[in-house]
């Protein structure tokens, strides 16, 4: 499925100094999932001790990157890895 990023998302990779092949792991391979409001997906990977959240919807068989950003919060952080 092709992935394209929004607007925000692109501006926001800049200011959180996010690279956007981290974001597509996140997208491709995520450690957990949910599912939001209006049909949005929370996906999260770990790198380094800290998540990456990426909010994602799909429209037409493409994802749309929303945005993007790292949760801070200790409890976030127990994410467990998939094998």
């Amino acid at each position: 499925m092709k992935i394209k990023f929004s607007e925000h998302a692109e501006i926001t990779l800049k200011k959180r100094k996010i690279p956007k092949s981290r974001v597509l792991q996140v997208i491709q391979k995520p450690h957990a999932e949910n599912i939001s409001f209006r049909g949005r997906k929370l996906s999260r990977r770990v790198f380094n001790n800290k998540v990456l959240e990426v909010v994602t919807v799909t429209e037409e068989n493409v994802i749309i990157v929303i945005t993007q950003y790292y949760l801070e919060a200790e409890n976030e952080i127990q994410i467990r890895r998939k094998n």
